[in-house]
């Protein structure tokens, strides 16, 4: 797409009782830890299921659709006690709306340990190792 375009990045349908973001996490039940990753398309949120799926840490993929603040978002975040907050971080707007977005999950739990990761590409761009050694799982 054109850098300069002025149409909206992503596109999403929305319901009265859509709380806004997705959920997804693989079936594993012998996880010790789970940990939250937050991700700003579908495509990022289903590499990282599929690159930590086999691991021991329970991994759940929070998809933000976009990079607006959503508290339910964040949430849902907060309750893992481990979060990550991975954006493309392509411009000082998304990185500042990452910022915030860790900020408000250690407000919603403050015993939360949230990090931010400070590549410049979303997580559909990285192949299941490069997932597995940004999050320190390798």
């Amino acid at each position: 797409m054109d850098a300069t375009s002025k149409r909206p990045k992503y596109l999403t349908v929305t319901a009265s009782d859509d709380a806004g973001f997705s959920l997804l996490k693989s079936e594993d039940s012998n996880w010790t830890d789970t940990r939250s990753i937050l991700v700003e398309d579908l495509v990022s949120g289903i590499h990282i299921i599929e690159a930590t799926h086999a691991g021991t840490v329970g991994t759940v993929a929070i998809v933000n659709y976009g990079t607006q603040v959503q508290l339910p978002a964040l949430h849902a975040c907060s309750l893992s006690g481990r979060a990550t907050v991975w954006l493309d971080n392509d411009s000082k707007h998304v990185i500042d709306q990452a910022r915030q977005m860790a900020r408000t999950i250690n407000v919603i739990r403050s015993q939360c340990l949230v990090r931010m990761v400070a590549g410049k590409t979303d997580p559909k761009h990285h192949t299941w190792d490069e997932i597995n050694s940004i999050l320190g799982d390798t």
